[in-house]
């Protein structure tokens, strides 16, 4: 946060004149403070999953090696497919803090203009451009949900298609005498415990939907230079110590 705001403030005018001030406080607490929460957690919980599924398929491989092979494509493509869907959301979620960064910036000027607004009576003119922000920024940000809910359906698809999986093999398994009936519902509960590491990297994937919208934003504003240069650079007429000056 203070490097974001000592970027901003060394860049020139025409950097704050294309940008409200209630645009660059979202960035500013909005963005930054996104991806403050996002990387206190987002390392532990993605280590602390990944070394649950690894637990349990290595547990599978022990009761039996076909199982086991079988939950480890399972869990590489479930991981696949959420990488997959969480890349599609990024873009979506991008768009929405932009437009989240504009609306805010819209009402911090018009609220700090009350008076000026109301002595020039254009209540109307203002509420008619509130509703119009309003409805540019309510779409996008149903499109960013979307993409959650995309993420929710999709780790559901992948966890009933692994537990069918496992049923069919555990049953395949069972009837060529090579398992126990106990063996299989050990393998079945075994593998219902893989939902809550894949729920929690789905959730984890959310998040990183948002946080990578930040990163790109706050990145994008890191990158823009100013057109300033330092005191006495560039000057065309310089003089050596103690020769005149001519003052028009």
């Amino acid at each position: 946060r203070d490097e974001f705001v000592r970027h901003c403030l060394k860049l020139d005018m025409s950097f704050h004149k294309a940008r409200t001030p209630g645009e660059l406080i979202e960035r500013l607490d909005g963005d930054i403070n996104l991806l403050t929460n996002f990387f206190s957690q987002f390392v532990v919980g993605i280590v602390f999953n990944t070394l649950l599924l690894v637990g349990i398929v290595l547990a599978l491989f022990m009761e039996d090696w076909r199982i086991g092979l079988g939950m480890m494509f399972f869990t590489i493509l479930a991981v696949v497919v959420l990488i997959a869907l969480n890349q599609k959301g990024i873009k979506n979620w991008a768009a929405a803090r932009q437009a989240n960064a504009s609306f805010y910036g819209f009402l911090g000027e018009r609220l700090s203009g009350t008076e000026d607004i109301r002595s020039c009576g254009a209540n109307d003119f203002v509420l008619k451009r509130f509703y119009e922000a309003l409805r540019g920024w309510l779409p996008k940000f149903i499109k960013a949900d979307m993409s959650h809910f995309y993420l929710w359906i999709g780790s559901l698809l992948v966890f009933g298609i692994g537990m069918a999986l496992v049923l069919a093999t555990g049953a395949l398994l069972y009837r060529a005498g090579t398992v126990s009936l106990g063996t299989v519902f050990l393998i079945f509960s075994y593998t219902t415990l893989l939902e809550r590491p894949i729920s929690q990297i789905r959730r984890q994937m959310q998040d990183l939907q948002r946080a990578a919208a930040a990163i790109d934003r706050v990145g994008k504003i890191f990158a823009i230079k100013s057109n300033l240069r330092g005191p006495g650079m560039g000057m065309s007429d310089r003089h050596e110590p103690g020769s005149q000056a001519e003052l028009c």
